[in-house]
């Protein structure tokens, strides 16, 4: 299995895990290769450095990475601007993609990289992490839901709690109402058959961790993320390798942008944005 990484800068949190939990997803017969676009701007290392370190063959272009390899990860998670430009050169080669969250910067963004995925006939993946948590087996769709989540980057982190609602609720939000500003806030969100669910984020909060208080069936239920979510999403990575088949669908990748991207508009007027 030959898996190859394309990055904005390599020595990230994702990357530097990413082989490792590869390795235990689907064993040690892995061949890693790797292109950045840039040495990491942050003082880590070189990508030179960064593929002696973690085993992997560093490529001079996105397009060598396409080429030697079955399947593709588009990384950039802290810069998702450069997504649509990575896609646009990978896509073409038709090999399963997976790309890492946040997926897009907004909505225009995201219907563009979907849309290119059909038109090469490119299977693709997307998601954060969070939705593969373990404690959320077996919930099809919630009546309600509150979901929660911290970090220390708004424009990076708050896609985790949003795509836990998505994970519960599914599809189908229309408009959402924010309360407060980017280090806290609540989104209150409405659905086109009546339902609702609130997203709240709390911006450097301790021990509020990621969760959910579910309402299924009249009773309710509190849900506190425990699980080794990192390596559940890279057991889903591997299986969609393998198959060929995403575990999650365009229009679940979509819905999280669009409310993502409803709740940034709507915290610059502390308002309502429609969806």
């Amino acid at each position: 299995m030959k898996i190859g990484f394309i990055d904005y800068y390599l020595d990230e949190y994702h990357a530097n895990h990413y082989p490792q939990w590869i390795k235990n997803a689907a064993g040690d017969g892995c061949a890693f290769y790797a292109w950045a676009q840039t040495d990491s701007p942050k003082g880590g290392l070189t990508t030179a450095a960064w593929c002696e370190k973690y085993g992997a063959v560093r490529c001079g272009s996105i397009e060598e990475v396409c080429r030697i390899c079955d399947f593709l990860i588009i990384l950039s998670p802290d810069n998702p601007e450069y997504h649509l430009s990575y896609a646009e050169r990978v896509f073409p080669f038709a090999k399963p993609v997976f790309m890492d969250k946040t997926f897009a910067p907004d909505t225009d963004t995201a219907l563009k990289i979907t849309e290119l995925a059909k038109r090469c006939n490119t299977p693709l993946f997307s998601s954060s992490a969070l939705r593969f948590c373990s404690e959320f087996e077996g919930i099809e769709r919630a009546d309600s839901a509150l979901t929660f989540g911290t970090g220390h980057n708004f424009e990076i982190e708050v896609i985790h709690p949003v795509e836990i609602c998505v994970r519960l609720m599914g599809t189908g939000a229309r408009a959402v109402e924010v309360y407060g500003d980017k280090t806290r806030f609540t989104a209150h969100l409405f659905y086109t058959d009546g339902r609702t669910a609130e997203i709240f984020y709390c911006q450097g909060c301790k021990g509020i961790g990621y969760g959910a208080l579910i309402e299924r069936d009249g009773a309710r239920e509190l849900i506190q993320v425990k699980s080794d979510f990192f390596q559940l999403l890279t057991n889903a990575v591997i299986s969609f390798f393998k198959s060929g088949i995403p575990p999650v669908l365009p229009d679940g990748i979509l819905e999280g942008i669009k409310i993502r991207d409803g709740i940034i508009k709507a915290l610059e007027k502390c308002g309502r944005t429609e969806l």
